[in-house]
């Protein structure tokens, strides 16, 4: 009997059941479902599906009244699917006759079939049940079973047989176990005596491994010590000969200790006869084959821990067993003979460590008898120190006191760096002295902002502004009437350097020899000796420089160290005045910015108080030129193809106005505006400085429109670029400040939040109007196609017994008939609305047009035997000289979709027997494809709405159509970067002219 006949003479469930439907996630897009269906040549339904498990179904009558509803929109399959589904456990089958009952119970189309855990196994529909009918036969299916019957009773009999020989082999096995586990307690003892007569844990563990190697007779025998982070080192081994020894190898297995080190700290041994069979991971498993090993044997080793109770241990390490040639099946007295000498072990270690922990107690209080009896010395010799040079200190305490108590009663910087250096100078019996504060450029660089210099014995505090560049330059020179050859620092200027690179004190006692310094022109007063030392603020950050010079007797570090209390001193001044000018500073700021919050807040109230476009660009522009004070500010809009225009403009009298003029790419290059999608702007202080090298071109055009200084701020909506905000400071060049550089950004992101809901406005206002000549469409489109097929489906049901099957052939092709129309709508539809979403793709590619279009023709030609298609093609200079050959470089795909929309128009519109002229006329890089009808026309009220999405001219009310054509032509012809016009006269016909690049431009190719 046949495998696809049950004995009951009905189809097997295999013989009826679909084990492939269509499948998609709860997630799938509505939109995608219904291209999934329409792709499918014979699904009606597909099955959502999550985590294996049945969720829902979502069948073609589903999808038709989704799109009556207007719910085109992107929403999961998830929210219109049917649900819970019918199913039927496959263990639960009996017959056909049981699925036919539950489909009429139910009144279903379709019965999915799932496993005992639910899975889905397949689907069951009315059309595999037409087919699965067959011959039965009954004898063919008695003698297969027979045959099964027999092959069972074989192998009954060999399982026993095996079975009996196990047992045999285990008794055996059992009895040498015995005999040997005698062996084992005896030797036991002996390990154990010998492990507690030493206290070297090297030897005993040694020993240990040595004679349970012998003992149990394997091929490796080593102990592991785990390190804090559960890696590890093999501290003893007892290898055989030929096998890789490991002693020492460090091992860190990733892939065992987070599954395992739990396990052995509760005592579990691990067992493996053959690491092929047992259960590990493969990185684990390759650790092993590395180390040689095949079988294993693992018992912890714990230890009592000494930071907790008793009765709490910590994981020591373990003690291994290895075969290395073949698997091996442990005895379980060979495994409770190593878990007793890991006790040992235990005992053993922790006895090694007791005694260490002495040795290392007794050696520490040695050594801490030694560190104080030095420490005692070291006091005594600092308070000798400390004594001889307290009554040094108190003259620099002194003067550091002074010069404290002037910073409280006059903070001015220069009278207290005079008075300081002054008495420094005393304190070192140096001839000069400086100091000088350190700022940072933005670049970190450091640099003396001031640098105040005392002479010895002179009243003058001389003040000096030092930047990087004085580097190249003469560092310090000045004249005085009393001093014809003056005094000059030409040599500090390096050593300044020095000190500040170094970021540490500099002595220099030989300055004529030293390699630093160099030659000091004759000229100059040569300096004797120096000392440079820079000091810090509280956070460790270079803050100034004090420098003394020419002290007879050299400087020294010991003096660095006597000057540790100045250094601080000076640190302090001069963070309190940087504190102080902090503060004036953010006085300053917090000034300015409630000026820009209180404009900013003025200007965007005036903007959302009009939901006008043209008002808010204009109310921006005049306040914003009050408040900058500018001669001109403008809005400037940019186009796809890099040209722009003025659009909106405030200018004061006497300067030229700029207002609507259109000006070429060359002023905002498409390469230029991409620098300003990060929402940064351009202030250019100076234009003539700015553009005179760079970029001429643009100098000539700042000086016709007299533009001194110019700031600009891009104009971003939706994160794309829509224009400028441009600031012309015309008479004079003007240094822009930081606030309103700032005030301009946060207008123009206002501005685009405008500029956007605008946009929005507009968007919903033409989607109102779409979906309400969408659902007319659709309820007048759907209503004769869905009559027809519930009229049908109706018949079919009630009657489907008793009609011939001609008459079910037609009816089942009316139905088909309708779903095809329904479905090539709804193509149209999708095909429509992802070119509103920018998502029409335009893949171009070589081939011959002519040939192309000729196929076309001759195809729809066999669908129209009442209009004939005439199609030439000719040079537009030359329309007699037929071409028969055009290649082209375009999305074929996109232009079937044209010429295939057009001619059907051509046909559908224009009377029986009347001829529809199909032209292409070759130009040098253009190709013009031309298509006249004499049809009914098109009246001149709504020619000028002909391509809008679902609008139909008011003389078509007769004829079918869904008003998607013409606007889906428009979309395939603009993206491919061409355009269509037509012409037309009422009862006399219509031509529709298409004009594409015969070759697809670079940009458009990418912009597809």
């Amino acid at each position: 009997m046949s495998e696809n006949i049950e004995s009951n003479g009905t189809p097997a469930l295999e013989q009826i059941l679909n084990q492939s439907p269509l499948i998609v996630t709860p997630e799938t897009c509505i939109t995608d479902v219904l291209t999934l269906l329409n792709q499918s040549q014979e699904a009606d339904c597909v099955l959502v599906v999550e985590a294996q498990q049945l969720v829902g179904i979502f069948t073609t009558s589903d999808g038709v009244r989704q799109i009556v509803e207007g719910s085109l929109q992107k929403i999961p399959i998830k929210k219109v699917m049917t649900q819970p589904v019918i199913t039927l456990d496959e263990s639960e089958y009996r017959d056909i006759f049981q699925v036919l009952s539950l489909l009429k119970q139910h009144q279903i189309y379709h019965l999915p079939i799932i496993s005992r855990e639910g899975k889905l196994q397949g689907l069951i529909t009315q059309d595999r049940l037409l087919q699965s009918f067959a011959a039965v036969d009954l004898s063919s299916q008695v003698q297969s079973l027979q045959q099964k019957i027999s092959r069972i009773q074989l192998e009954k009999k060999g399982i026993l047989q095996q079975q009996n020989q196990q047992l045999e082999q285990q008794v055996q096995e059992r009895t040498a176990a015995l005999n040997q586990q005698i062996d084992l307690d005896r030797i036991l003892i002996n390990i154990a005596d010998n492990i507690r007569r030493s206290l070297n844990l090297g030897q005993i563990l040694n020993t240990t491994v040595t004679e349970i190697k012998q003992l149990l007779q394997v091929d490796r025998v080593v102990i592991y010590r785990f390190n804090p982070d559960w890696s590890g080192v093999i501290i003893a081994e007892s290898v055989g000969a030929g096998w890789l020894s490991i002693l020492g190898t460090f091992i860190d297995d990733s892939c065992f200790a987070p599954n395992w080190v739990k396990s052995y700290h509760n005592g579990k041994i691990r067992v493996i006869s053959d690491i092929y069979t047992a259960e590990m991971s493969s990185c684990h498993r390759e650790l092993l084959e590395a180390l040689q090993v095949r079988a294993k044997v693992l018992v912890p080793i714990l230890l009592n821990s000494p930071e907790h109770s008793s009765r709490e241990c910590f994981l020591w390490g373990l003690l291994i067993a290895h075969n290395c040639g073949e698997p091996r099946h442990w005895l379980q007295h060979e495994i409770q003979l190593l878990e007793k000498l890991a006790v040992q072990i235990s005992m053993a270690i922790q006895q090694s460590e007791l005694y260490h922990q002495l040795e290392v107690l007794a050696t520490q209080r040695t050594l801490k008898l030694i560190e104080i009896n030095s420490q005692l010395y070291q006091e005594i010799k600092e308070r000798r120190r400390i004594e001889n040079t307290l009554e040094k200190s108190n003259d620099l305490l002194q003067a550091i006191s002074e010069v404290q108590s002037q910073f409280i009663a006059n903070a001015e910087s220069r009278i207290l760096f005079d008075f300081l250096l002054e008495n420094f100078l005393n304190l070192t019996e140096s001839e000069y002295g400086f100091i000088g504060e350190i700022l940072y450029t933005k670049k970190g660089e450091p640099y003396l902002n001031k640098s105040y210099v005392k002479i010895k014995g002179k009243p003058e505090l001389k003040n000096y502004k030092i930047t990087n560049n004085s580097w190249e330059q003469e560092t310090y020179s000045w004249d005085e009437k009393t001093d014809q050859k003056g005094m000059g620092f030409y040599t500090l200027k390096t050593l300044f350097r020095s000190v500040m690179t170094r970021g540490e004190p500099v002595i220099a006692n030989d300055i004529k020899n030293d390699s630093i310094i160099g030659e000091t022109p004759e000229d100059y007063l040569p300096l004797n000796a120096f000392l440079g030392i820079p000091f810090f603020s509280p956070s460790q950050k270079l803050v100034g420089i004090v420098g003394i010079a020419n002290c007879p007797k050299g400087y020294d570090e010991a003096l660095i160290q006597y000057l540790q209390p100045f250094l601080a001193t000076c640190a302090n001044i001069i963070e309190a005045h940087r504190s102080n000018r902090r503060s004036k500073e953010a006085e300053k700021e917090l000034r300015e910015s409630e000026a820009r919050s209180r404009l900013f807040t003025d200007i965007t109230l005036k903007i959302r108080e009009s939901l006008q476009l043209n008002e808010i660009l204009q109310a921006t522009v005049t306040e914003i030129q009050k408040i900058l004070e500018v001669e001109r500010i403008l809005i400037y809009q940019v186009f796809a193809n890099g040209t722009g225009r003025v659009v909106f403009e405030e200018v004061q009298p006497g300067w030229t106005s700029i207002l609507n003029i259109d000006f070429p790419e060359d002023v905002f290059p498409l390469e230029h505006q991409q620098t300003y999608y990060n929402g940064q702007a351009k202030a250019i202080s100076d234009v003539n400085q700015a553009y005179s090298e760079i970029t001429p071109c643009l100098l000539d055009f700042a000086e016709t429109w007299q533009i001194k200084a110019k700031l600009i701020v891009p104009i971003l909506q939706d994160n794309n670029l829509w224009g400028f905000m441009i600031a012309h400071h015309c008479s004079a060049p003007r240094d822009w400040k930081q606030f309103e550089i700032e005030l301009l950004q946060q207008i123009t992101i206002q501005l685009g939040v405008a500029l956007a809901h605008a946009k929005l406005l507009e968007r919903e206002k033409e989607l109102n109007e779409l979906k309400s000549r969408f659902i007319s469409m659709a309820s007048h489109e759907f209503r004769t196609p869905l009559t027809w097929i519930a009229s049908s489906a109706g018949i079919l049901e009630d009657y489907g017994d008793r009609l011939q099957s001609e008459k079910k052939q037609k009816h089942f092709a009316r139905i088909q008939s309708s779903v095809q129309y329904m479905t090539q709508l709804l193509n149209d539809v999708l095909t429509i609305s992802r070119s509103e979403v920018y998502q029409l793709e335009c893949n171009p590619i070589s081939f011959e047009l002519v040939e192309f279009c000729s196929d076309l023709v001759e195809e729809l030609q066999t669908s129209t035997h009442q209009h004939q298609i005439i199609f030439r093609a000719f040079y537009a200079d030359n329309p007699r000289d037929e071409i028969k050959l055009i290649p082209v470089f375009l999305d074929d795909k996109l232009l079937r979709q044209i010429l295939t929309n057009l001619l059907t128009n051509a046909i559908k519109y224009s009377p029986k027997a009347e001829s529809i002229n199909f032209e292409i006329i070759r130009q040098e890089q253009e190709v013009i494809f031309k298509i006249q009808d004499s049809g009914i026309g098109i009246p001149l009220a709504d020619q000028s709405r002909i391509f809008q999405s679902f609008h139909r001219a008011n003389n078509v009310d007769t004829i079918a159509g869904t008003g998607l054509g013409l606007a889906i032509v428009k979309n395939c012809v603009e993206v491919q970067g061409g355009e269509i016009t037509f012409s037309s006269r009422l009862g006399k016909g219509t031509i529709f002219q298409v004009k594409l690049p015969r070759i697809l431009p670079h940009m458009i190719e990418q912009s597809s």
